[in-house]
């Protein structure tokens, strides 16, 4: 198994690899194939499709995700029951446009624009915003854990993309064990601050062993 951590764009995903081998019966030492897992980390922006405007358009995102020809997609800046995306589990209406399985992670529950509180092991149903994962294989087990620097809190009026102000949204990782037996694999993704140095101690915490929250 190997071990990549990428990070860029306020996101990282870590991807332990899982291969899957078959043995001729006349080897005993070397496997005969090994299949690699393509990985890919999208962020959704909520289902914004930048070339024609800010519209919300998960059939824009599902057809150049689809064309990505991945195993797994790690997904970022994600609506769950969002007035501004319709109200739709973009999670749930990727995995069914793309017949893969899908999980959610919320960071926050509330409206990103507005107002929210950190998300909870409660955060079941409403309005929430977080990151997710697509799976080709069916085989999904999935965590969550809460990191640093994050809170309840609000948006800023004066906020832009170019000046989005202190962050005090909250992040968290979601951690997927895909697979089973001899092919199992793990991935995990989150959605970091912008802030540099509260970035690497999230990324601390996302990479450090311990126990994980149920994801809501």
């Amino acid at each position: 198994m190997r071990g990549r951590y990428r990070v860029g764009g306020g996101h990282v995903v870590v991807a332990f690899a899982a291969t899957s081998s078959r043995r001729n019966r006349h080897q005993t030492g070397r496997p005969m194939s090994t299949r690699r897992l393509r990985v890919v980390s999208y962020n959704l922006l909520h289902g914004i499709d930048l070339q024609s405007g800010p519209t919300v358009d998960l059939a824009a995102a599902a057809q150049v995700i689809g064309a990505l020809d991945a195993d797994i997609v790690a997904l970022q800046e994600v609506d769950r029951a969002q007035r501004r995306s319709g109200g739709v589990d973009q999670v749930a209406e990727l995995a069914r446009r793309l017949d893969m399985t899908g999980v959610f992670g919320a960071a926050l529950r509330g409206d990103p624009d507005q107002a929210w509180e950190p998300a909870g092991a409660d955060t079941v149903g409403g309005p929430s915003y977080g990151v997710g994962l697509l799976s080709r294989d069916p085989q999904v087990t999935a965590s969550r854990r809460r990191l640093p620097g994050g809170g309840a809190g609000q948006r800023s009026p004066n906020a832009s993309p170019s000046r989005p102000g202190w962050d005090r949204e909250p992040r968290v990782a979601l951690e997927a064990t895909v697979g089973g037996g001899r092919s199992r694999g793990t991935v995990a993704v989150t959605h970091l601050s912008y802030l540099p140095l509260r970035a690497v101690r999230q990324l601390r915490v996302a990479r450090a062993p311990g126990p994980r929250a149920p994801r809501p």
